[in-house]
This record gives C-alpha cells, structure tokens and sequence, in this order.
C-alpha cells in the first residue's frame, strides 16, 4: 500500500506536465495562421491572409514575441481601414498588444520601433520619440529596421536629442547605400521620395553625405 500511494504522488505531477504540454501545443496550432502572416510579411512584404482575418487570434499566454507579431497584425488592420472611428480603436488595441509584449520582452527593438510608429498615429509624439530612442539603442546597426526608423527618425527630428539624432543619421546613411530587397526595391528612391514628402530633402542629403544634422 506504501507503495502504491508513493505511485500517485509521482503520476500527479508528470499528468501536470502533460496537460502543460497539451495546452503549450494547442495554442501554437491556434496561433500557427498569425506566425504564418508576420513571417511573410516580413520576409516577403506580402500576406497569406488579410490582417482583418487574425484580429481573433490574440495570444492565449504571455509570450512576448507573439503578442509582438499580434500588435504587427492589429497595426496592418488599422493601416487599412478608412473608417476613423475604427481607426482608432484598432490604434488603441495594437498600442495595447504592443505594450504587453515589452512588459514581457523589452529588448525587441523592432517592437519598441513598432510602438512609436502606433504612438505617432495617435498624435502621441512624446511617447513616439521615447519608443524611437529605446530601439535606436537597443539594436543600433539593425539593418532590418533602417527604413522604418529612418522614416519615423526623420519625422521626428525636431525632439529628438543629440543622441537620437545620431542613431537617425546612421540608419539614413545604411539606407541610401542599401542594397535592393523584395520588402524595398529601391532604397534610396525611397527615401528621396520620402524625404520630399515631409520636406526634410537637405536633411537627408547632408546626413548621407556623412553629416549629423545638427545645423537641420
């Protein structure tokens, strides 16, 4: 009989662990079509499925990086409908979404970048350039985030501080020397373009000459 209760004791906790197990596979088979719409987005600047079709497909635990790939998708949303009102209540659920992923993963300088772009949207400049700040020094030499932080950086670079400042100027000057990509064919035309949009056109020339902008 002493054996037999030493039995439960050890099958109790490996039930634990398999129903743990279950639930960790269910929800990334629940998940799977939203990793599927960031990873092409990402890779390919295209998408499986209309963001609109993943809007229900929140996260069910705290992972940081998934709450991350669903602020992306809430943003997109939000990006494509002409409705203001909601406009802004997708603004507001992607800023949540977004906030939650950092409170469980900081580092994600794609994410803090994610979060001033939202910020910005919501005529939140303050938060724009603190978010903008965070990613610039968490990962300075990430290509991958030049043309969003190159875009955001020189929209905002009136508040930016000195140390802002450099961390745009470096991302403007990988950009204008960036190879051709299927996310951006044609990086400098882009940033040209760009540039003359929000009349920052000087700006850019000086900071890809080498400058820091300082006199802009």
């Amino acid at each position: 009989m002493r054996n037999r209760g030493w039995r439960w004791l050890w099958l109790l906790p490996a039930l634990a662990l398999l129903w743990l197990g279950s639930a960790r596979l269910i929800e990334g088979w629940r998940i799977w079509p939203l990793v599927q719409y960031v990873h092409a987005a990402w890779w390919q600047g295209a998408a499986p499925a209309a963001p609109a079709d993943l809007l229900a497909t929140a996260p069910g635990r705290p992972d940081g990086r998934m709450w991350s790939a669903y602020g992306q998708v809430v943003l997109a949303a939000a990006s494509g409908t002409a409705d203001a009102e909601e406009r802004r209540r997708l603004l507001e659920r992607a800023d949540r979404a977004t906030r939650k992923a950092l409170s469980l993963s900081p580092a994600q300088a794609a994410t803090w970048a994610r979060l001033s772009l939202i910020a910005l949207n919501r005529g939140d400049r303050t938060t724009a350039v603190r978010a903008l700040r965070r990613s610039l020094a968490l990962a300075p030499n990430a290509t991958n985030l030049v043309w969003p932080r190159a875009k955001l950086g020189l929209y905002l670079w009136a508040e930016l501080d000195r140390e802002g400042r450099a961390g745009v100027a470096r991302d403007v000057r990988r950009l204008s020397r960036q190879a051709a990509s299927a996310a951006l064919p044609y990086p400098r035309q882009a940033l040209e373009r760009y540039a003359q949009a929000i009349g920052r056109q000087e700006l850019v020339i000086r900071l890809a000459r080498g400058g820091d902008g300082r006199e802009g």
